[in-house]
């Protein structure tokens, strides 16, 4: 994977290689199952502190970077999101299920192996 991702480099293919970057960056390749987990929580810390300035509670702060991060969890949240915290939660939503998605497949391949 490394000799492809420079590969792509020399070849000026620098939108493959922005991908290549990610998946070892986020991922590690599926090879560690730690890194996209702690990606997660650390996403989820980010969203927090940014969702406390949504309304000032670090309560709500906190469920919604939980919810944000885990899609698949039932929090029930009074105020919905609009405007710029919209977009941030579709982010995040978006990197959150990438990062379930690498921490999936590395223990899939770490209990075949």
């Amino acid at each position: 994977m490394q000799m492809r991702k420079k590969r792509l480099w020399k070849e000026k293919r620098f939108v493959d290689w922005v991908i290549y970057k990610f998946y070892d960056l986020f991922g590690g390749y599926t090879q560690d199952y730690i890194r996209p987990l702690l990606c997660l929580f650390i996403l989820s810390g980010i969203s927090t502190v940014i969702y406390y300035f949504m309304d000032y509670s670090v309560l709500k702060a906190f469920q919604r970077g939980v919810k944000g991060s885990i899609p698949y969890l039932q929090i029930d949240i009074e105020k919905p999101f609009y405007g710029y915290w919209l977009i941030w939660k579709n982010i995040q939503l978006v990197l959150s299920g990438t990062f379930i998605a690498f921490f999936i497949l590395a223990l899939r391949k770490r209990f075949k192996q």
